[in-house]
């Protein structure tokens, strides 16, 4: 061995290991709210609340926009979050032109809320939940639930797809099916179409509404979505046992669900 390569050798043994890099923090998260009418109201008015998280950094503009417009009534991926106190007055004028109107119309509020829940935070994947309900008339509110899962610090927002082992997507749609017949009290291999679901050809289909937790997957099904009103949502999880060999191997959701050995 050369002098220099022994000398090297030397300043690494006296050196010790090397220390692994720290790990990566989770954004640092700040929670934004609208708010319009008074909560006591209960006759003819207007109450509007929205609540969103902002990611602090100018690198998450982009996600930070797609957050708020999920809080903010737009319909649309590709429309801006709505101007809320525009939607206020709008939703006021609407509500006054009613009951001038119709004056035997019910003098009741009306309300449009949006809350966003926060459901994971780490450095690779950032999930929310967003409650919605509005009432403009008619016979009951409308809810709704939206469930999003995004990759950091890119902002991506992921597919279900893309979680899935290529060769496991057949087994994942299986476990899934067999999560949802337990939510919903059905044997495993009762008609789904008999029992008042609407899936093509009686057979389960994926939920394109769903978001990663640190207790699993969490997967939902408005009402309307696979059977009526009366119906109700269905919401179901995936633990990590249940979803054990079916992620594609690599991807933060299969880092962070990855199930102990058995």
């Amino acid at each position: 061995m050369s002098a220099a390569a022994l000398a090297l050798a030397l300043a690494l043994a006296l050196a010790g290991p090397t220390s692994p890099s720290p790990p990566a923090s989770a954004p640092e998260l700040h929670l934004r709210r609208f708010e319009h009418g008074d909560r006591a109201c209960e006759e003819a008015c207007v109450r509007i609340r929205a609540t969103w998280l902002e990611l602090a950094g100018a690198e998450h503009a982009a996600l930070n926009a797609e957050l708020k417009r999920l809080a903010c009534s737009s319909d649309s991926p590709e429309e801006p979050a709505a101007d809320l106190a525009q939607r206020a007055r709008s939703l006021e004028e609407d509500h006054r032109t009613l009951l001038r109107d119709f004056p035997d119309a019910p003098r009741v509020p009306w309300h449009d809320e949006r809350l966003t829940t926060l459901l994971l935070s780490t450095p690779e994947l950032l999930s929310v939940r967003v409650d919605a309900e509005s009432y403009t008339g008619g016979a009951h509110p409308l809810a709704s639930v939206t469930l999003a899962t995004y990759e950091l610090p890119s902002g991506r927002p992921l597919s279900l797809p893309e979680l899935v082992a290529t060769d496991q997507a057949e087994a994942f749609r299986a476990a899934a099916e067999r999560s949802f017949r337990r939510t919903r009290g059905l044997e495993p291999k009762a008609s789904l179409e008999a029992a008042g679901f609407w899936f093509e050809g009686d057979r389960f289909r994926l939920p394109t509404n769903w978001a990663v937790t640190a207790d699993g997957l969490l997967l939902r099904f408005e009402a309307y979505d696979v059977g009526p009103w009366s119906m109700g949502a269905s919401e179901f999880v995936l633990t990590p046992e249940q979803l054990r060999g079916l992620l594609r191997p690599g991807t933060a959701a299969a880092r962070l669900l990855r199930a102990p050995a058995r």
